[in-house]
């Protein structure tokens, strides 16, 4: 094709360029072809060569704009006892909107490491100390930071599905012992 040019004089035979016509002018983003005689030219023994070049900023502005990434969550039982809560806030967090990763067996050790093999962005570390007044506290570990804090993202969503027991209260913040504080609580309304 004479209308393909790339700008150096050493290739031979093949000449190819990808080009879009979604960068304006300068709409090649990928280029090459053969240059058998270029080793030769240079000195050295007849070598068949092949290479290409490619702008990885010009293929980054083909992607779609709206690319994200999305939030998703892994809950963590502290103990064997606990699974039924998380799967009880599982379910809260999903009818909320949340992507939730629960796994029900295994060893709780492993659970963070297996979770952020799946790909959470997101550690949930659901107790339930031993007082009366407290169902659940909840702590959160971010693998990866998203603009809206999750701690406040939770919040929100476990309020507004707390409102229709009515007898439990969320608690930011929480002092469960002097000088151990969780991010949530969920307490039991006197």
């Amino acid at each position: 094709n004479s209308n393909l040019v790339r700008g150096l004089d050493y290739y031979r035979h093949t000449a190819f360029e990808f080009v879009t016509d979604r960068l304006g002018a300068q709409g090649t983003v990928l280029g090459g072809g053969r240059y058998d005689g270029l080793i030769e030219n240079l000195g050295g023994s007849h070598t068949p060569a092949v290479g290409w070049a490619a702008g990885i900023e010009r293929l980054a502005m083909l992607l779609p704009r709206s690319v994200s990434i999305k939030e998703k969550i892994g809950l963590v039982p502290e103990s064997p006892e606990h699974m039924r809560l998380a799967v009880d806030l599982a379910i809260a967090l999903r009818n909320g909107g949340l992507e939730v990763e629960l796994l029900y067996s295994g060893n709780h050790r492993k659970m963070p490491d297996k979770l952020k093999a799946r790909g959470v962005t997101s550690l949930v570390f659901v107790d339930k100390p031993d007082r009366p007044d407290v169902l659940a506290t909840l702590n959160v570990k971010s693998i990866r930071r998203f603009p809206y804090p999750l701690e406040k993202r939770l919040a929100r969503i476990l309020q507004s599905g707390l409102k229709v027991t009515g007898h439990l209260e969320l608690v930011e913040e929480y002092e469960v012992e002097p000088n151990f504080r969780v991010d949530l609580a969920i307490l039991h309304r006197p």
